[in-house]
């Protein structure tokens, strides 16, 4: 924007002082002010900050400051107004209002100064794809004013700290686009800024990549201000040392996190783990009631148990928690956990606000109706006994929905009817104009032309003469002198003259004639005459251009006239005359000079000869040939070069469903390889008949003979349908290499020009040439290039058009009939053979295409499985001898999936699933967990049949069949029955830009096999569950990522499949989107089982019962989150809100009562500690609370030091958490960083500065 690049105009001051605006911040309940030090030296200071986009009001008086030596999170809903803050702060955006201040200077008037020490993450990598991470390192460096001689070194460390020093010289193209975010992440560190934004700088990594991150980002914090914006919330909790929330372009709170959760917070949540399903809960639920009578039971799923706890009864905790413990065995509890609220819930409570909650409350109540509905509509159908369409049915079925989604795509693919309606008939309109051009020189009577030395080039013009011979001088025209002394128009300095006699020429010595001569300026040579060589004229004749003028560099007459005997007297006028007859008129101006010089001779010069050219007229239809063949082609060539575009057009499509998932989706959703392929051809053929037809239409428009008469008109059609035929499978064939749709259009559209011109003009060129090796070549090539569907088409359309032209003549001149054959339309040589070619050459390619795609799992090699390791975890052993037992018995009870000894090792021998063994029961959600590359993604492939496995197998509970059993199919043996059983939501979203979501849905309703007088209720239901009713008519592709998400998981649910599959169902969802979505996935395990993966630990804590932690292939970690947390617990982690004068008593406090307690954090107010899990919980918990209370509590050992804190508040604000998934899966992915051979090095939190 122009703001960015010459600074905005200084708003409108805001119209109270900042002290005012202090005030009213510090007044209200909602906000933490910082301290008066914190706030006099805050690096960003904003206030009354406005951003109106016309009536649209984006940011609304904001006021606060960030801090330095701070970590600061802006968080929001999409629309909230954080982007367009950062852009304003970042110069991108000029205020409209308010004053806004980055290290005391304004962003309005001096942004230029403020660059020079702001480092900044975009939302979006501005990175260039062939330039190696050192060179964009080095480039930034430069920006950021870096002197020479540190930059290698600062490089150096930034690059090791983020991980990417085996990357160092790659090309960006190479990295990951977790990598990518890497990158610029260090180059926002360079060069010591004192404020760094940082715009989602983790997106698209995974937890421990991020938590690598997040180690650097605290690692810089010191002696800077660093403001981030994220949509993961642990992020935010785990990094900031403040939060600010906005909510419709204001500030609704800001504060630490313990404030926020303290403030907004919801309580604790108390996570029980039963020793079985069939414990009972009932005693818990009364135990824990009795001392907590505002509990809220939570959940109560398989042998988890959880209930909500509110905070202000924090001091009954440890009481309810010493009875827990005592009576554990009594209860069947095998273990406990507390957690605090999350920051989510803040969020959610913040954002929505008052009218937000009933507006949640109401949109929640019609999910569920929705819900309910759907689960009636699947009861009703299997009350019904109606069931699933299969057979030859669901073929039929499947081919007319396919059929749908291209003629749906095709109407709305602006760029695909330019190029596959538009420019093919374009060329073809060029073409005939061409061909009704008249490329024929002018017939009839032509003008009589006067012949002189001015019809030809200004050669030279030699002549000599024998010993004896009369001197021509006296008679030679005057202009013949200054001919010889004028050369051709050439730079050539090697030019020679010839002197013929020792007499003089025209007044002229000889020996001034073969001086050097300055010749006139306007001919730009130097001097041309050097003495001759040849001693005669005969030799000077012969022996070519070493002493001639070389004539030929330019077209011209290069005449010589040599005198042997010239006497008047006796009449003998001996000589002979050389020509260049290749030159038009140079035989005849020659003559005529001869002659001339005997008129002159004989008449004492006073005689002149004047010769006129009369042409005679050319005869009625005398043609020159050679226009037409070459007319021809090039109408022939214009022809195919509009089907060359056409034919790479029907690529994109197929490449485009590649690249998004989309065509395996279809997969798994039950359409089969062959169905796929025989509609994408069908719907393509009939597409390509409507530019074909348009061609023929606009053929019999100009109504040119050779392309119309004799059934040409009618050739030229089936040969359009011929091409059609082979071309369209022959761009499927080339179609696989690609990932871009734009790619495979551009490549194969090259490609089919080049084969078009090459092939055409080389054949037709042999064609022409008559000599016998020419014709040997003409009849070899003819048989190859006919391999070429677009040399048999323009070739075919050249043949029908000089078959034509023959018949013509033929007609016209009927004596010559026995030197030609009467060929009709379909003649082998006419296009029978091109016709005979292009069917052949459709039927191989489409056969290759279908032999490429069922074998797709023999190219992929199986590979040799590796073992799993003898180190295996005991609940993994546990979980592999379940499953080997249910295999072995044939029986899976409730275990919906069953996932018995799954391996993929591929053709480089990388192992990248070792055996894996899980069984998933129904209404359960298991996670499936690793860093990139752990095998997740390798797994899924194999689960959806994307891959075969190198071992193993799953299998998957089918649909009780009449008799009420329930069979299991199996992925290896049985594909296709299994692929019908699963719903599966891609990572990246499948979804067809050009459809809406309602079409989206009936597609995929149709070709599972939902009855068809279901399916529009089914749709209806759907769009109201996923909350697309409002979106449903509206074209995909406009979706925000959020709404993208929702229709990828309500495909995954089209026709209630009993399996789910969800990969990062929630990736890109703000919070808000993010918990609607738990909803809709949690309301929905109830009948059918989900797996899922996920980067968000809080996502697998929220929706699943039990997770498995895949490293290098296999299960590290395996079981319920609570028996995980207890098994892998590094304890408990305390926060602390403290009034800065108070800091040192409470650290002195803790050191005294809680043993072990290991500081993590102390900031200004704020402080954060472990405690290791030999600590009980109980005694953890009255130790903080008696910190809390006036009156501390004494009731055992560890709380007994507390007396001298009576009536004294050291602490204001705390909470305890026990062990998160998130660290137990950040321990596990340290293990494996550390086996390694090229590990990356350890991050610090020790902090570094850097002085230029």
């Amino acid at each position: 924007t122009s703001a960015y690049w010459r600074g905005a105009p200084a708003p409108a001051a805001p119209a109270e002082s900042e002290d005012m605006e202090a005030a009213e911040m510090t007044s209200r309940a909602n906000i933490q002010p910082l301290n008066p030090a914190q706030e006099a030296s805050a690096a960003v200071k904003v206030r009354g900050l406005c951003k109106t986009f016309g009536e649209v009001r984006a940011v609304n008086e904001l006021s606060l400051s960030f801090a330095n030596n701070q970590i600061s999170t802006l968080l929001g809903h999409n629309g909230a107004g954080k982007t367009t803050t950062i852009s304003m702060l970042t110069g991108g955006l000029a205020p409209t209002k308010g004053e806004a201040l980055i290290d005391g200077k304004d962003v309005g008037s001096e942004m230029a100064e403020i660059r020079k020490s702001l480092g900044v993450c975009p939302q979006f990598d501005i990175l260039w794809p062939i330039m190696t991470v050192h060179e964009h390192m080095k480039l930034y460096a430069a920006f950021a004013g870096i002197p020479a001689e540190y930059i290698e070194a600062e490089i150096a460390t930034m690059i090791a700290e983020v991980g990417l020093a085996e990357k160092m010289h790659e090309p960006v193209s190479s990295l990951s686009g977790g990598q990518k975010r890497k990158l610029s992440l260090s180059i926002a560190f360079l060069g010591n800024p004192k404020v760094v934004f940082l715009d989602e700088p983790t997106s698209g990594m995974d937890p421990y990549s991020r938590r690598m991150s997040w180690e650097v980002i605290r690692k810089h914090r010191a002696g800077r201000a660093v403001v981030l914006t994220t949509h993961f919330m642990d992020e935010a909790d785990l990094l900031s040392d403040r939060v600010a929330i906005m909510s419709g372009g204001s500030l609704a709170a800001i504060g630490s996190s313990t404030f926020l959760k303290n403030r907004y917070g919801l309580g604790y949540l108390l996570t029980l783990e039963k020793k079985s399903e069939s414990t009972p809960g009932e005693p818990v639920d009364r135990l824990i009631k009795a001392h907590v009578q505002s509990a809220v039971q939570a959940t109560h799923v398989g042998t988890e148990l959880s209930y909500k706890l509110p905070h202000e009864e924090s001091a009954r905790f440890a009481d309810m928690l010493e009875e827990l413990d005592e009576q554990k065995a009594a209860l069947g509890v095998l273990s406990y956990g507390l957690s605090n609220t999350t920051l989510e819930e803040v969020f959610l409570s913040i954002a929505e606000g008052a009218g937000g909650v009933a507006a949640a409350e109401k949109s929640k109540k019609q999910m569920d109706a929705a819900h309910r509905r759907l689960d009636s509509l699947n009861s009703q159908r299997a009350e019904k006994a109606k069931p699933f369409v299969t057979g030859m049915t669901l073929k039929v079925h499947q081919f007319r929905a396919l059929m749908m989604k291209r003629v749906i795509n095709f109407r709305r693919d602006k760029m695909g009817i330019l190029v596959q309606l538009v420019a093919p008939v374009l060329f073809v309109i060029i073409a005939m104009l061409i061909g009704k051009a008249n490329f024929e020189g002018e017939t009839g009577d032509y003008p009589a032309v006067v012949v002189d030395r001015s019809l030809v080039n200004d050669g030279d013009f030699p002549y000599g003469a024998a010993d004896g011979a009369l001197d021509l001088g006296p008679y030679t025209p005057p202009a013949l002198t200054s001919k010889m002394l004028r050369t051709n128009r050439t730079l050539r300095a090697d030019l020679r003259c010839f002197c013929p006699t020792k007499d003089q020429a025209d007044g002229v010595p000889a020996d001034q004639l073969c001086q050097p001569v300055e010749v006139e300026e306007e001919w730009k040579i130097a001097p041309v005459c050097e003495p001759f060589f040849p001693s005669t004229f005969e030799e000077y004749l012969l022996q070519g251009q070493e002493y001639r003028t070389p004539c030929n560099n330019e077209p011209g007459a290069c005449d010589s006239l040599f005198v042997n005997a010239f006497d008047v007297s006796t009449k003998r006028f001996d000589h002979v005359l050389m020509g260049n007859p290749t030159s038009f008129f140079s035989l005849t101006t020659a003559m005529d000079a001869a002659n001339n010089l005997v008129l002159r001779a004989v008449s004492g010069g006073a005689g002149t000869i004047t010769v006129t050219n009369q042409p005679i007229p050319d005869p009625p239809g005398e043609e020159d040939e050679t226009p037409d063949f070459v007319q021809d082609l090039i109408v022939s060539i214009f022809f195919g070069l509009g089907m060359s575009i056409l034919s790479a057009s029907f690529s994109s499509f197929l490449v485009a469903e590649k690249m998004n998932n989309a065509k395996h989706l279809q997969m798994v959703s039950g359409v089969d390889k062959v169905s796929f392929w025989v509609a994408a051809f069908v719907a393509d053929f009939v597409t390509y008949l409507v530019p074909a037809l348009s061609l023929v239409i606009v053929i019999a428009a100009f109504n040119e003979s050779n392309y119309v008469d004799n059934g040409a008109l009618g050739g030229i059609f089936l040969l359009l349908l011929l091409f059609g035929w082979a071309s369209i499978p022959l761009s499927y064939l080339l179609h696989f290499p690609f990932r871009m749709p734009m790619n495979s259009l551009v490549v194969q559209m090259a490609i089919y020009t080049v084969l078009t011109l090459g092939s055409t003009i080389s054949a037709v060129v042999f064609d022409q040439l008559d000599t016998e090796s020419a014709k040997d070549i003409d009849r070899v090539l003819k048989w190859v290039f006919r391999l070429i569907p677009h040399y048999a088409f323009t070739r075919g359309v050249y043949d029908l058009s000089q078959n034509n032209r023959e018949k013509g003549l033929l007609d016209e001149f009927p004596e010559f009939a026995d030197r030609f054959d009467d060929r009709g339309m379909f003649h082998l040589k006419v296009t029978g053979y091109h016709l005979i070619f292009l069917f052949l050459e459709g039927v191989v390619f489409f056969g290759l295409v279908l032999f490429i795609e069922l074998n797709e799992k023999v190219l992929l090699t199986k590979g040799v499985a590796a073992p799993h390791d003898a180190d295996e975890d005991e609940d993994v052993a546990a979980e592999r001898t379940h499953v080997a037992h249910l295999a072995q018995s044939g029986e899976a009870a409730d275990q919906v999936v069953v996932v018995n000894g799954l391996a993929k090792t591929y053709r480089n021998n990388h192992a990248a699933v070792k055996p894996l063994s899980f069984a998933v029961g129904r209404g359960q959600c298991f996670g499936l967990l690793g860093i990139n590359g752990a095998g997740k993604t390798s797994t899924f492939r194999m689960l959806t049949g994307e891959y075969a496995p190198s071992a193993g197998d799953a299998t998957v509970q089918g649909r009780p069949d009449a008799t009420g059993r329930t069979p299991m199919h199996s992925i290896v043996e049985e594909l296709d029955e299994a692929r019908r059983l699963i719903g599966y939501c891609p990572q990246f979203d499948g979804i067809q830009p050009n459809m809406t979501a309602r079409e989206h849905l009936r597609f995929y309703a149709t070709i599972r096999g939902v009855p068809h007088e279901d399916i529009e209720e089914m749709v209806t239901a759907l769009l109201e569950r996923m909350d697309l009713t409002r979106y449903a008519d509206r074209q995909a592709g406009s979706y925000s990522g959020g709404n993208k998400r929702k229709l990828s998981v309500g495909i995954a649910l089209v026709g209630d499949p009993p399996v789910v599959l969800l990969d990062e169902p929630s990736t890109g969802m703000d919070p808000e989107a993010r918990r609607f979505m738990w909803d809709v996935i949690s309301t929905t395990m109830t009948n059918r089982c989900v797996v899922l993966t996920s980067h968000s630990m809080e996502e697998c804590e929220a929706l699943c019962n039990r997770i498995g932690i895949m490293v290098s292939g296999q299960f590290r970690v395996l079981g319920t989150l609570q028996h995980i947390k207890n098994r892998f617990s590094e304890g408990y982690s305390l926060d602390f809100n403290v009034k800065p004068e108070n800091l040192a008593a409470v650290q002195a406090y803790i050191q005294r009562t809680i043993p072990g307690a290991a500081l993590l954090q102390s900031d200004f107010s704020h402080l954060k500690y472990r405690v290791g899990s030999e600590t009980r919980l109980p005694n953890l918990l009255r130790a903080v609370e008696a910190m809390s209370k006036k009156s501390a509590s004494h009731q055992d050992n560890l709380a007994s030091e507390a007396g001298g804190l009576e009536d004294t508040r050291l602490v204001e604000d705390y909470s305890v958490t026990q062990t998160t998934l998130e660290q137990v899966f950040i321990r596990f992915a340290h293990q494996y960083d550390n086996t390694q051979p090229n590990s990356r090095p350890s991050v610090e939190v020790a902090t570094r500065t850097t002085v230029y």
